[in-house]
């Protein structure tokens, strides 16, 4: 998955983000079937700190989708 709004850092409000990776996150639906996506990682290029790109369907650190 791949933004294409410019998001700040959380950390600094640094909008520069360098890709250096990606990762699989699994989530589960209202059902319990697990989908497996592929979160792009994303390096601070002011602060160094590593963030991942979360589509609005996702909460962080939580496992099962948004509307669940």
């Amino acid at each position: 998955m791949k933004c294409a709004e410019k998001v700040p850092c959380p950390c600094c409000n640094h909008q520069d983000f360098k890709v250096i990776g990606s990762r699989e996150r699994k989530l589960k639906d209202e059902r319990g079937m697990a989908r497996t996506f592929i979160i792009r990682r994303l390096r601070c290029q002011q602060c160094n700190k590593i963030h991942h790109e979360l589509p609005d369907l996702m909460i962080p650190y939580k496992r099962y989708a948004a509307d669940v």
